[in-house]
C-alpha cells in the first residue's frame, strides 16, 4: 500500500551533482582589539562550477573531458515533459543545520509557507504546507513579510546579523556526456531572481512551442549558458548598473528550432475553400438568395497527435468540388491536401484520417482521375493507379544504387542540382528533410551533409544530372508517396 509522502512523491533519478554559477572566497579580517578572524565572501564567476558526489567520479572525469573545469556553455537534456516535474523555484531561508523554512506565492493565494521549523528549538510549525499544532497554524495565519529576517545570529565580530528569505531555483538537467557514463542528473540551483526569471521565461516559451507541434521538452537539445550584461543592482537604497554574468537557457540546435517555426508557420496559414460562381436557383431573387449561407465554416484541423474523432461538416451545395473541364477526367494527387480534406467532409472525420483511408483504399500510391477518385470515396468503381513504385521498393532501389557509387565523389554542382530537384517536388524545407532522412537512413536532411554515394543515388534515381533536369511525374509521385511514410514511421501522420 503506498504511503503518502514517502511511495507517492515526484518521479526523480538520481542525483549525481551540482552546477554552480559561484564560490565561496576566504579573507582575512580584524578585529578591533587587533585580532584577526577568517570569513567567507561569496563570489560571482564567469563560468559553472560543477561539483559531483564522492562516488560519481566516472560522472565528473566523463564532464570534465567534454568540457573542461570552467565551461561557459552546458548541454543539456530534461528527463520528463513537464515543467514542474524538472524546475521549480522558491523562497528559503538556512542555518548551519539545514533548511529552516521554505516558502512560495501564487496570485489567488500571494505568499504562504510550505515548511517552516523553529530556529530556537527545531520543531516543525509547517509541513507541506499545513499546519502540524497550535503554533503553526498561528503562523499561518500571519502574512509574511519578505523584508523581515527569520532568525539573527552573531559573526565573529560579536554583530547581530539577519538572516532573511531568498529566492532559490532548482532546474533538474541530464547531461549527454555524462549520462553515456551514469544515469542521474545534475542540479542547477540559482539563486538570483534575474536568472530564475530568465530560465522560468525561456522554459515556459519552448515548452509552449513543443507542445504547439505536439511534443514536450523532454528530448529537445537544450544548453546553459553564462553570459555577461549589464544588470541594475540595489546598494545600500541606491540603484546603480553593473556587469553580470547571467544564465540563460538556449536551443542547442538550430534544426529543432527551424524544423518548429516551419510546422508553426504552416498552422497558421488559413483554410481556403474553393468554390466556383453559380447562377442563382429559379424561384430565388437576389435578397433571398443572400439570405442562404455563401460560404461553408470548417472547424479548426485539430492536431495530428490527436486520436479523437472530430465529426467534420459536410460541404453546402454552394461549395462544389472543382470538376475539370474535360468530363472529370483530371489527373490528381489524391493525397493533395485539398483532396484529403473534401474526402474528410465525406466521410465525417478528421483530414489526418483520411490521409490514412485514402492510401488503405488503394488510392494513395500515385495520380487518379478526378471522377474515379470520387467514385472510389463515394463507394463506386476503383480508381486506376498508375505504376509508381511503392515505398518500400523505392528505399529497396536507393540503397542498392548507394552501394554502387560507394567509391564515387559528388562535386558542389552535384550538390546542388540535387538540392535544386528536391525544392521542386518539396517546396517546404522540413517535408525535403524529411524525406531525405528516410530515403537515405541520414541524420541530417540536408544535401550539404549527406555522403557522395547518397547523392549520386539520388541522383541516379530521380533521373538528372544538370540544372536544366527535370524529374519525371512518376518520380516525383513515388517521392511524395515516400514522404508520406516517412510521416507515418517517424508518428507524426500530418497532411502533405
Amino acid at each position: 500500500m503506498p504511503i503518502t509522502g514517502l511511495t507517492t512523491g515526484q518521479r526523480q533519478f538520481l542525483k549525481l551533482g551540482q552546477i554552480r554559477k559561484g564560490d565561496k572566497q576566504i579573507i582575512t579580517r580584524k578585529r578591533s582589539d587587533g585580532t584577526t578572524y577568517l570569513v567567507e565572501k561569496p563570489i560571482d564567476l564567469d563560468h559553472f562550477r560543477v561539483t559531483f558526489h564522492g562516488q560519481a567520479e566516472d560522472a565528473r572525469l566523463a564532464f570534465v573531458d567534454a568540457y573542461g573545469e570552467a565551461p561557459t556553455e552546458i548541454r543539456v537534456r530534461f528527463a520528463f515533459p513537464d515543467i514542474e516535474q524538472v524546475w521549480d523555484a522558491n523562497y528559503e531561508c538556512y542555518s548551519k543545520g539545514g533548511l529552516i523554512c521554505k516558502a512560495a506565492s501564487t496570485p489567488e493565494r500571494g505568499l504562504y509557507w510550505i515548511f517552516y521549523r523553529s530556529h530556537e528549538n527545531g520543531e516543525v510549525l509547517i509541513r507541506n504546507g499545513e499546519p502540524v499544532n497550535s503554533l503553526g497554524r498561528e503562523l499561518a495565519s500571519k502574512p509574511i513579510e519578505l523584508d523581515q529576517p527569520i532568525y539573527m545570529y552573531k559573526n565573529m565580530k560579536g554583530d547581530d546579523v539577519p538572516c532573511f528569505l531568498e529566492p532559490v531555483g532548482r532546474l533538474q538537467v541530464v547531461v549527454p556526456e555524462v549520462a553515456a557514463v551514469a544515469v542521474g542528473y545534475l542540479e542547477f540551483r540559482p539563486g538570483s531572481s534575474i536568472d530564475i526569471r530568465n530560465i522560468s521565461a525561456e522554459l515556459a516559451a519552448y515548452d509552449l512551442m513543443a507542445r504547439s507541434a505536439g511534443k514536450t521538452i523532454c528530448g529537445i537539445p537544450f544548453k546553459l549558458i553564462r553570459r555577461a550584461e549589464e544588470v541594475t543592482v540595489n546598494i545600500d537604497g541606491k540603484l546603480s548598473k553593473k556587469e553580470s554574468w547571467v544564465v540563460h537557457l538556449n536551443i542547442d540546435s538550430g534544426e529543432w528550432a527551424s524544423r518548429a517555426l516551419a510546422y508553426l508557420e504552416r498552422k497558421a496559414l488559413p483554410d481556403v475553400v474553393e468554390g466556383e460562381v453559380m447562377a442563382l436557383p429559379s424561384g430565388l431573387d437576389e435578397d433571398e438568395w443572400m439570405k442562404e449561407p455563401a460560404v461553408v465554416e470548417v472547424e479548426d484541423e485539430p492536431p495530428p497527435w490527436e486520436d479523437k474523432e472530430v465529426k467534420r461538416p459536410r460541404p453546402a451545395p454552394s461549395l462544389p468540388v472543382p470538376e475539370a473541364e474535360n468530363g472529370g477526367d483530371e489527373k490528381i494527387n489524391p493525397l493533395d491536401a485539398k483532396w484529403v480534406k473534401w474526402a474528410a467532409d465525406q466521410w465525417g472525420i478528421t483530414a489526418s484520417e483520411a490521409a490514412k483511408r485514402i492510401t488503405s483504399l488503394g488510392l494513395g500510391h500515385g495520380t487518379a482521375s478526378l471522377s474515379g477518385f470520387k467514385a472510389k470515396v463515394m463507394g463506386g468503381e476503383v480508381v486506376e493507379e498508375d505504376n509508381s513504385m511503392s515505398p518500400v521498393d523505392l528505399k529497396t532501389k536507393i540503397a542498392g544504387l548507394t552501394n554502387k557509387h560507394l567509391a564515387a565523389n559528388a562535386t558542389d554542382v552535384d550538390r546542388n542540382v540535387l538540392a535544386k530537384t528536391l525544392t521542386g517536388i518539396f517546396p517546404d524545407q522540413t517535408d525535403r528533410y524529411e524525406f531525405t532522412r528516410w530515403a537515405t537512413d541520414s541524420e541530417n536532411g540536408s544535401t550539404k551533409d549527406l555522403l557522395a554515394c547518397k547523392v549520386k543515388a539520388l541522383l541516379d534515381w530521380l533521373g538528372v544530372a544538370t540544372f536544366s533536369d527535370v524529374p519525371s511525374e512518376k518520380v516525383t509521385v513515388e517521392a511524395r508517396k515516400a514522404l508520406f511514410e516517412a510521416m507515418q514511421a517517424n508518428g507524426q501522420a500530418k497532411l502533405l
